[in-house]
């Protein structure tokens, strides 16, 4: 099965077109024909009890499914941070948890016909027994991150059994690109910026599956097209492992002057030691990776350098 590349998705809403991840699912959809509708932003009603504005949410979010129509609904918005879901976990939740379940029941209210797909994570996997980790595997998150992206998924798969929406779920790995902020990536070159030695977290030898941000998109496009969207989830990622420090080489080689990389040893609470995926079953899709990590790499360095980064 090869993806549709003539056949744009049809109006599209999209929760979080504003974040890192949606600003780049955004632009794909767009530059593929596609009408992008942006929901309205969800961040204030949903940080936690004292959140503000989810009544006003969800009159603009049923108006904006009742006047669109869209064929397809990509929900990325809520909560994504591992140490932020430990100094805050109620935030968490209700970014995550309560947001997921009011927009599958706006779906359900007003635009049933319409396909779901929530953005979710491999925190959800937690440490893999066995690698490349498959779909299948249990779910055994870490952090309070992880497990509301669980309870999101279940949220998901619950709304495809019981009240018959085609929904569908993506459980993105180390998405990295332009306008990334936060996570290795940006903090490897965040030190590097400071001065010629950088002390990072850990041994070195934990690893990560690093897929670029314009592949995430390009996922998305796959399994809305050509997912069963059953309620099941699909890896998103390289299907490749790679250690922290070897990331790291490859990022301050990029750099005009000498850095000296140095681990600490400490592992964060809530950090897995090794992440890959297996990508079998988005690949059946028609999905492949197309950024090589060192290219992935040598784009983020120039993105990182240019004057705009640090306004």
């Amino acid at each position: 099965m090869s993806l549709a590349e003539d056949q744009p998705l049809g109006t599209t809403l999209l929760t979080g077109a504003s974040g890192f991840l949606g600003t780049w699912i955004e632009k794909h959809l767009r530059e593929r024909g596609t009408t992008v509708v942006r929901a309205p932003k969800a961040s204030a009603a949903y940080s936690g009890s004292n959140g503000t504005g989810r009544a006003q949410f969800l009159g603009e979010l049923a108006s904006l499914l009742k006047e669109t129509r869209p064929t397809c609904v990509v929900h990325a918005a809520g909560s994504a941070s591992v140490p932020k879901s430990f100094a805050d976990p109620e935030c968490d939740f209700f970014g995550n948890v309560v947001l997921s379940q009011d927009l599958v029941n706006a779906v359900a209210d007003d635009a049933p016909e319409a396909k779901l797909l929530l953005i979710s994570s491999a925190a959800v996997y937690g440490q893999p027994e066995t690698l490349p980790v498959g779909e299948l595997c249990s779910l055994s998150p870490l952090s309070p991150y992880g497990l509301n992206k669980q309870l999101a998924e279940t949220i998901v798969q619950n709304a495809a059994r019981a009240r018959g929406l085609r929904t569908a779920i993506v459980r993105v790995f180390s998405a990295y690109g332009d306008g990334l902020r936060k996570q290795v990536v940006w903090d490897i070159m965040e030190k590097a910026h400071r001065g010629p030695v950088i002390r990072l977290q850990g041994t070195g030898s934990e690893s990560r599956d690093f897929i670029h941000a314009s592949d995430v998109a390009r996922a998305v496009e796959a399994v809305v097209t050509n997912g069963q969207m059953q309620g099941e989830a699909y890896n998103v990622a390289s299907g490749e492992e790679t250690t922290i420090a070897t990331l790291a080489g490859l990022l301050v080689r990029e750099l005009p002057s000498p850095i000296d990389v140095q681990f600490d040893g400490k592992i964060p609470s809530g950090t897995p030691c090794r992440w890959q995926a297996d990508i079998g079953l988005v690949r059946s899709l028609g999905f492949r990776p197309a950024v090589p990590l060192e290219e992935g790499v040598k784009q983020f360095v120039r993105w990182y350098r240019s004057a705009a980064v640090h306004v």
